[in-house]
């Protein structure tokens, strides 16, 4: 929501410009994973060595910040790409976003076929919160 609102305050009516704005939120979330997943089992191990201790709540609440850039970023790419190439009109944007869900499903059981058990076994287990 506050992505949103912010991105939209920042370039009302250019959606290449709203797609720039979260393609550049995405990639910020994206360079912080590394770390703050290497924060995370850096505290797991600590806190496994002190028996009975529970690990450190400051690394798991730091990953929320990570998957909020990484989900309203991917998806406002997603959707100023819509509105750049669809309009601003419901049924042209409707069709844009049924062949995505369409090509993505299509192009997720491809990958299963040539790489079994790597996307969709998987795909309940990603996490950084």
């Amino acid at each position: 929501g506050m992505v949103d609102c912010s991105v939209c305050a920042a370039a009302p009516g250019q959606p290449w410009m709203r797609l720039t704005l979260y393609f550049f939120i995405a990639v910020a979330g994206g360079l912080m994973v590394p770390p703050t997943l290497r924060a995370q089992h850096q505290r797991e191990i600590a806190a496994a060595s002190v028996h009975g201790s529970s690990p450190a709540v400051g690394p798991m609440l730091a990953g929320f910040p990570v998957a909020v850039a990484l989900a309203s970023g991917l998806w406002g790419v997603i959707d100023s790409a819509v509105e750049m190439f669809s309009g601003s009109e419901t049924g042209p944007q409707f069709k844009a976003y049924l062949v995505i869900v369409v090509a993505s499903g299509l192009g997720t059981a491809l990958h299963h076929k040539l790489w079994p058990h790597q996307v969709i076994d998987n795909l309940g287990q990603v996490s950084l919160v």
